[in-house]
């Protein structure tokens, strides 16, 4: 499917919620990130709306085309949400700033948890998602643009990579790790409470602010 073609079907499905394509949309975007590009078929998606297969292939052609869909839009969510984020991180100089912006995030991946669970899903050809790599290159920039801003925060006596590396970590096992989640704490990813929400922004923000020295 064009680039175009999928623009415009996009914007017609984001005009009403409620259309049929629009449910297709949620229905195959849900599919997918449960259960992968090859676990999920047309007709999956159809049963999850109650509709048959062809009225499918008439709003979003094939399964791939679907998929190149589903990922287009996550991904031009994802990094429409990051450029608002970097604004934010550029006035970071305290622990209470490192907790705003980190609350932002997860609140943000907590309504969109499809996102980060695509980028842990194999596409058509096997391979992650192409723009996973789009995605992560905004994400690293913008967690270069935090450790190197200006302000008290300085990672110095880390490694940045690492550091990275293991608040990227927590976000996977946070979102894509549901049986841990209900065992460990008695929440579902699809559904974080506020408590919980805050309990882990606060979490993550400390481990932040430690590996910044600004505790």
């Amino acid at each position: 499917m064009a680039r175009l073609y999928r623009e415009k079907a996009l914007e017609k499905a984001k005009v009403d919620e409620h259309s049929t394509p629009s449910r297709l949309l949620k229905a195959a975007e849900d599919l997918f990130a449960r259960k992968g590009y090859s676990g999920t078929s047309i007709r999956d998606i159809a049963d999850g709306v109650g509709v048959n297969v062809a009225l499918v292939h008439y709003h979003w052609g094939s399964k791939e085309d679907l998929w190149n869909t589903v990922s287009y839009n996550i991904r031009t969510e994802l990094l429409e949400f990051s450029k608002e984020l970097a604004s934010e991180i550029e006035k970071v100089q305290t622990q209470e700033d490192v907790e705003y912006v980190v609350s932002r995030l997860f609140d943000f991946v907590s309504d969109n948890p499809n996102a980060i669970r695509l980028m842990a899903q194999k596409g058509p050809g096997g391979g992650v998602p192409v723009w996973m790599n789009d995605v992560v290159s905004e994400s690293l920039g913008l967690g270069l643009e935090f450790v190197t801003g200006s302000g008290e925060v300085e990672f110095d006596t880390v490694d940045i990579r690492m550091a990275l590396t293991i608040i990227v970590g927590a976000f996977f096992i946070f979102f894509t790790h549901p049986e841990l989640m209900e065992l460990l704490f008695d929440e579902d990813p699809e559904n974080y409470s506020k408590g919980f929400r805050k309990q882990a922004s606060s979490a993550l923000s400390i481990m932040i602010s430690r590996f910044a020295g600004l505790e």
